[in-house]
């Protein structure tokens, strides 16, 4: 009797295209490239609002070596005051400068294919996608995802800025974790006591193979004995206990330690005496509901630590918006006049004339107010392809195999840090 058992070796198998792609690619923070001087006359569609992004290269950056340097102005001229008639004048003062730091940082991505399949995928007969252009799109996105969770984290001291903490040490391949967002499954990581110093997982890197946002836990390929707090942090597929191959130590400035009370950043901090301008205002919210009055006082105190009354960006949660457009909802401000769209396609709910956006990349229970005219990209390069030796391609030695390296020499940096807001610990409904 034929059945599909029997005849199974002979049946076709159709493939339906196209290859649909499940990743999410668009964030605010990679808006930078469509900055423009105040000369462009561009007209913006109707009913949206011109959001021009992060600088993509700073006004006055000096690049020396691998590091950028930009001057400052803080303080001004003290020799200033009333006196009697025939007094003796004020004595003498002057400006005040101080002068911010950094070092460029390195990304890189690597991309391999056999000379069979550049061949065999090089005609549409052949394949819905033609492996060397589907891989250089994709990996540019990739490394971009890269880019942007970097650009959200906090790095350390030593230079690291790990995607997650472990919130509760365990030995075991399921960890429970601060945050989800930055994981997807197939990525490779590796588990780091904070100081550096210390490896859990003691021979090779470690795939994700499972990520639970509602319990906030990545499942890996193997257990690893973890303490609490303990960093998660991004490592090559072929990292092994001889050669390390991960970021510890090579991360970017993120907006966790730019807008910040405390801490060093660019070289200043703080806590040195005269150093004060040299903080955010941030905020614990206590796990309280967003609100008006929490937003406003945010806002305020930009303005009154800065004198920056201008254009802000809010970033916040799902969670959050949606908290906060229930308070809304009574007044019925879902209208066209209340809500907008930026410049990108950017949806905002607007709070004083400031466009809230959602970005996915935002930690839980956050809320941020940036100044993107004090951020910036400090470029020396935008993303290349190496082709200094003639081609983007390059023959793999001994093996009918290419492959090309993608890269970028870069940093996010800020020319003032008093003119962005934080406001942590606000209760969040989605749970990431």
């Amino acid at each position: 009797m034929a059945n599909l058992t029997t005849f199974n070796s002979v049946l076709k198998t159709q493939y339906v295209g196209p290859v649909r792609d499940q990743i999410y690619s668009n964030h605010i923070l990679l808006n930078g490239s469509r900055w423009r001087d105040d000369t462009d006359k561009l007209q913006e569609p109707q009913g949206s609002r011109p959001f021009k992004g992060i600088r993509p290269l700073a006004e006055g950056v000096t690049y020396t070596g691998k590091g950028w340097i930009m001057p400052l102005h803080y303080g001004g001229n003290a020799g200033v005051g009333f006196r009697a008639e025939d007094a003796a004048l004020p004595g003498h003062g002057s400006q005040s400068y101080a002068e911010i730091t950094g070092t460029l940082r390195y990304l890189y991505a690597r991309v391999r294919w056999t000379g069979p399949v550049i061949k065999l995928s090089d005609s549409n007969m052949g394949a819905f996608l033609k492996a060397v252009s589907s891989e250089i799109k994709k990996t540019v996105t990739d490394t971009k995802r890269a880019l942007v969770t970097d650009a959200w984290t906090s790095r350390d001291a030593n230079g690291t800025s790990p995607l997650a903490t472990v919130t509760t040490g365990a030995n075991n391949a399921t960890q429970a974790v601060s945050t989800t967002v930055y994981f997807r499954v197939g990525d490779y990581v590796e588990v780091i006591d904070p100081t550096g110093a210390t490896y859990r997982n003691a021979t090779v890197s470690l795939m994700i193979t499972a990520v639970n946002g509602p319990a906030k836990t990545i499942t890996l390929s193997a257990a690893v004995t973890s303490t609490t707090n303990d960093y998660i942090i991004r490592a090559a597929p072929n990292s092994v206990s001889a050669a390390r191959n991960n970021d510890l130590g090579n991360s970017t400035n993120g907006l966790m330690n730019i807008v910040a009370a405390t801490g060093a950043l660019h070289g200043l901090n703080p806590a040195t005496a005269g150093m004060g301008f040299w903080a955010s205002y941030v905020k614990d919210n206590s796990a309280g509901a967003i609100s008006d009055t929490v937003l406003r006082d945010a806002v305020d105190n930009i303005g009154l630590s800065s004198g920056y009354d201008g254009d802000l960006v809010g970033l916040w949660t799902r969670g959050i918006r949606n908290a906060y457009a229930a308070t809304l909802t009574s007044l019925k401000r879902f209208n066209d006049a209340d809500s907008v769209t930026l410049r990108g396609g950017f949806k905002a709910l607007m709070f004083d004339e400031t466009p809230m956006v959602v970005d996915d990349y935002c930690p839980q229970g956050n809320v941020i107010f940036i100044n993107p005219e004090d951020l910036f990209w400090a470029d020396c390069t935008d993303f290349d392809w190496m082709d200094k030796d003639g081609e983007v391609l390059n023959r793999v030695p001994d093996r009918d195999a290419y492959e090309a390296t993608l890269y970028k020499y870069y940093d996010l940096g800020a020319t003032r840090r008093n003119t962005h807001a934080r406001i942590f610990n606000v209760a969040d409904a989605i749970v990431r």
